[in-house]
């Protein structure tokens, strides 16, 4: 009799042990789900603001942009290369550039 109790101990404790490794399995997959979706949904937000920016129009004014280096005289020129007008503004560009992508990070922006 103590043989048969024990064989069914043995299986109960059996079948409970697979029981507690399939809820871990589960849970396990459903804590890996849960941290891949704000992942997913963070590139498909990127990708949707690239086909955003890839489908604007260029505005007119931009279309236009080449008629712009007729209206700078000699003289202006002449000054605007003195005071590095061309390099400060690339620096001023750069820097709100990185001022906008440092934004955008959680733990600095």
């Amino acid at each position: 009799m103590d043989a048969i109790v024990d064989w069914i101990k043995k299986a109960a404790q059996s079948i409970i042990d697979a029981i507690i490794d399939a809820i871990q399995n589960a849970l396990g997959w459903l804590w890996e789900v849960i941290i891949f979706l704000p992942k997913l949904l963070w590139d498909y937000l990127g990708d949707a603001v690239v086909t955003y920016v890839e489908e604007m129009e260029v505005p007119t004014w931009m279309e236009n942009a080449s008629n712009l280096g007729s209206v700078i005289t000699p003289e202006m020129a002449y000054f605007m290369q003195g005071f590095a007008l061309a390099e400060g503004l690339a620096i001023i560009g750069a820097a709100l550039l990185l001022r906008f992508i440092l934004r955008r990070i959680p733990i600095i922006g």
